[in-house]
C-alpha cells in the first residue's frame, strides 16, 4: 500500500508513531489533532501515514519533514538523494528553530504560517490549527489574571519571554493575588543562558530555592489549559516573538474557547485573523501599569462586549481557517 513519511524534528513524536495516535502534548491541548486530520483524509485515498524513516522507499509516495531536520544526519542525507518528493511543514518561530533558507531549494513545496513568505507556489499558508468550538463557558470567575507558560529564556531580538513574565511580575506588585502561574520549570529558576550564570543551572537545589522567592505567585504545571483558563477573566497570551506577521499560536484561542479574555501581544497583523473586538492588544499600552489599570476599571458591560464578539468570532466564517480540517485540507491538497 502507498504510504507518506512524516518526520518531526522532535523525535519523540516520531517514535511508535506517535504524531499519529495522539492529540495531546505537554505544551498544549490538541496540538497534533490537524497531523491525525490527515491521517483519515490520505487514509480516504488509500494512502497510509508514518513516522519512521524507512531504508525500503519503494512503497513511499513522498518526505513530508515538520520543521527543518538535522541535514546533517546520514538516514537524512539519504533521503535527500532520492528522486522522491519532500515537502517542509514550518511551525516553529525562528528563535525556537532557525530557518536554513539555504535548503528552501529541496523542498518541492513549503508550508508556512509567514505570511511575508508565502506567495501560494513554492510557500503556501498555513495557521496553527485546532478544533474551535463556538460555546464560550459562560460563568463568575473569582480570579482575575493568569499566565500559562513555559519557563524558557532567550537573548534573541524580538523574543517575548521576559515580557510575559516582566509583567506577570508588575501584576503581582501591585495586587498580589492578582495574577497567577502556571507551566513547566518555575518551580526551578532558569539562569541566562551566558556564561557564568548559566553554570548554575546544574545546581537543582540552588534553582528550586531561587524559584520560591522569584516566583511566589507560581501555582503548578497543567495538564490542559482549558481547565485551568476556565476560571480567570484574563490570560496574558504573548507568542514567543513579536514581528512575524502571520505567527499565531494557540495561546489566544486557548484563551478564548475558555471564555477568558486574552492580552495579546506579537502577530503585528493580528487583526486581520482576529477582531480586535476580542482581544486587549498589549501594544495599546506603555507599561504594565498602564494595562492594569485598564483591566481593574473594565465595567461590566465592556467585559461583556469582550465575550460576545470572541462568541461571535468562534462561530462565524472566518475562525475556520484556523480549523484542523482546514490545515489537513490544505496539506492534502498540495501533495496529492
Amino acid at each position: 500500500m502507498k504510504k507518506i513519511i512524516f518526520h518531526s524534528c522532535y523525535e519523540e513524536l516520531n517514535s511508535d508513531n506517535f504524531l499519529f495516535k495522539n492529540e495531546n502534548v505537554d505544551i498544549g491541548d490538541n496540538l497534533l489533532r490537524p497531523f491525525i486530520k490527515i491521517k483519515e483524509k490520505l487514509a480516504d485515498q488509500k494512502i497510509n501515514v508514518d513516522t519512521d524513516l524507512v531504508t525500503d522507499h519503494k512503497d513511499v509516495q513522498c518526505y513530508i519533514f515538520i520543521d527543518e531536520p538535522d541535514y546533517e544526519n546520514s538516514v537524512i542525507k539519504e533521503i535527500f538523494k532520492l528522486d522522491i518528493k519532500k515537502y517542509l511543514i514550518h511551525l516553529e518561530s525562528p528563535i525556537i528553530k532557525k530557518i536554513n533558507y539555504d535548503k528552501h531549494n529541496l523542498f518541492e513545496k513549503i508550508f508556512t504560517y509567514n505570511d511575508s513568505l508565502v506567495d501560494n507556489k513554492k510557500y503556501i499558508k498555513i495557521n496553527y490549527s485546532f478544533d474551535v468550538e463556538d460555546k464560550v463557558l459562560n460563568r463568575k470567575r473569582n480570579n482575575f489574571c493568569v499566565l500559562l507558560s513555559s519557563n524558557k529564556k532567550s537573548s534573541a531580538k524580538n523574543e517575548l519571554y521576559s515580557l510575559r513574565i516582566n509583567d506577570a511580575d508588575k501584576f503581582y506588585e501591585i495586587k498580589k493575588k492578582s495574577i497567577h502561574l502556571y507551566g513547566f520549570g518555575w518551580d526551578k529558576y532558569l539562569f541566562p543562558p551566558v556564561r557564568p550564570y548559566s553554570i548554575l543551572n546544574r545546581l537543582h537545589f540552588i534553582r528550586k530555592l531561587v524559584a520560591k522567592i522569584r516566583y511566589p505567585y507560581y501555582l503548578s504545571s497543567v495538564k490542559r489549559k482549558k481547565e485551568v483558563l476556565e476560571n480567570y477573566k484574563f490570560s496574558i497570551c504573548y507568542e514567543n516573538v513579536m514581528g512575524i506577521n502571520g505567527y499565531i499560536t494557540e495561546k489566544i484561542f486557548d484563551s478564548m474557547i475558555s471564555g477568558c479574555i486574552p492580552i495579546y501581544l506579537g502577530a503585528p497583523n493580528i487583526g486581520s485573523y482576529v477582531p480586535k473586538e476580542c482581544f486587549i492588544d498589549r501594544s495599546r499600552f506603555k507599561s504594565a501599569n498602564d494595562l492594569y489599570t485598564y483591566l481593574i476599571n473594565l465595567n461590566d458591560n465592556e467585559y461583556e462586549n469582550y465575550l460576545k464578539a470572541i462568541k461571535n468570532y468562534l462561530s462565524g466564517e472566518e475562525v475556520k481557517k484556523f480549523s484542523c480540517s482546514f490545515f489537513a485540507d490544505t496539506i492534502v491538497k498540495n501533495i496529492i
